[in-house]
Order: structure tokens, then C-alpha cells, then sequence
């Protein structure tokens, strides 16, 4: 099954559950976007990068999002949309990379070598700004 339509899928039954089941004069749904997607073999090596991906240089809407995006549009329930992927992608240097623990000598001396830690975001910028957000939409 193609990976996008199993999204959609997913993301059609969630929509569904929230119709049935929530009150929306008593609860509020927020759906954050993910990360974006990158690795080395798409061009994003995280240690000591300082420019945004070449990708998000112009207008770019992942699939996922334009996916996303439609399943809320057929929503009744009102659904805020927390997109964190177009301003995740501008700050690739706000992962930890190879700052999430201590280096010895031979690490230093080939940090390029060293795993980057693009899974998770654990220094102070990018998630912060992410809580900053939810907390205005709150």
C-alpha cells in the first residue's frame, strides 16, 4: 500500500473518532505536523549546518501535510493545525547532533564520522519554539 494512502487512511479513521466523540463547546483538538523528513541519503547532514534544506529554499507542502490538511478540511470538529514542518526544516542546526554527549578525541577529531541524533530535538531553539506556539493556541 502506497504510504501516503495508508496516511490518509489513518488519519480518516482518527478524524471519524474525534466526530463521534468529542465536544467541541468542551474540548479543543490540535494536531501538530511532524518533522521533516531528512537523512543523509536527501542532503542533511545536522553537525555544524547553518543554512535551511535546499527543499524548503522555495514553497515546498510535504505530502504528509497536504494530506493532513485534507482530511481536516472534510472535519466538521474544528481541528487547529500546528505546523512545525516548514520552520523544523529552516533549523537544521537546532538538532543535537553530535553536542548530545561528550566527545573524546578520536569523535572530535571526525565529527562528520559521528551520529547525528536527527530523531530527537533535546537543545534549546527548535522545540521550544514548537511549546511557544502551542502554548498561544492554548
Amino acid at each position: 500500500m502506497n504510504p501516503m494512502v495508508a496516511y490518509q487512511k489513518g488519519l480518516t479513521t482518527w478524524a471519524k473518532w474525534v466526530e463521534l466523540n468529542l465536544d467541541p463547546r468542551k474540548t479543543r483538538a490540535i494536531f501538530r505536523t511532524m518533522s521533516p523528513r531528512h537523512n543523509r541519503q536527501n542532503g542533511w547532514k545536522c553537525y555544524n549546518q547553518k543554512t535551511p534544506l535546499q527543499f524548503f529554499s522555495r514553497p515546498h507542502v510535504p505530502e504528509q501535510v497536504v494530506v493532513l490538511k485534507g482530511v481536516l478540511r472534510r472535519m466538521r470538529f474544528p481541528v487547529y493545525l500546528h505546523d512545525i514542518t516548514t520552520m523544523s526544516a529552516l533549523r537544521r542546526d537546532g538538532h543535537p547532533s553530535v553536542y548530545r554527549r561528550a566527545l573524546n578525541q578520536a569523535q572530535r577529531q571526525h565529527p562528520r564520522e559521528f551520529s547525528s541524533d536527527c530523531s530527537h530535538w533535546c537543545l534549546p531553539g527548535v522545540p521550544d519554539i514548537w511549546n511557544e506556539m502551542l502554548s498561544a493556541m492554548l
